[in-house]
């Protein structure tokens, strides 16, 4: 089982594999999502090299952006144990969105009238570094699965695999079980 940690500790998902567990045949496609409970809430983060071809929409960083579906992506699903669950999603470009859904796949908010702290960075290497505040009142309260996906050059990878023959990232039951410390 997962922990997700109070800092300083952190939880590390290494997302390099494509969604049903085979190899990607893109080695260079990859990233790490980091997490980490604070005094104000859950830290999301993620860490990934500049990629070729990356599709970015032509927005200021650090904005939300409702057509982030359009646009490369990483996504991170947290799942309570009622199986609604939050997604939070980081534009390759800086944008990002938050939505929460009741059941695998239906949308019960997007957090429209919500906005989070949110940071985008490009260190001198080409690697991007995006972290986000969840406050704990929009938090999952009992937190139980995740799983993160990278969603680039028609491809998606995920740090758990997903089961059947057709890509859904909206299967909370597959997700690998995680607890708060």
């Amino acid at each position: 089982m997962l922990i997700l940690p109070k800092e300083p500790h952190i939880l590390r998902l290494a997302v390099g594999r494509l969604w049903n567990g085979n190899v990607s045949t893109d080695d260079h496609l990859a990233c790490l999502c980091e997490f980490f409970q604070n005094a104000e809430g859950i830290v999301v983060r993620v860490i990934i090299p500049t990629l070729p071809n990356e599709k970015k929409p032509n927005i200021s960083r650090g904005s939300r952006l409702n057509s982030i579906d359009e646009y490369d992506s990483v996504n991170i699903l947290f799942v309570d144990e009622d199986n609604q669950y939050l997604e939070v999603i980081f534009g390759l470009g800086g944008s990002y969105l938050v939505r929460g859904f009741d059941t695998p796949g239906h949308l019960i908010t997007d957090f429209s009238n919500e906005s989070f702290s949110f940071i985008y960075e490009r260190d001198k290497d080409y690697i991007s570094h995006m972290e986000m505040l969840i406050p704990y009142d929009f938090f999952p309260t009992h937190l139980k699965a995740i799983n993160a996906f990278l969603f680039t050059n028609d491809q998606c990878l995920a740090y758990h695999p997903l089961s059947g023959d057709v890509l859904n990232i909206h299967q909370p039951s597959v997700f690998p079980f995680v607890k708060m410390e």
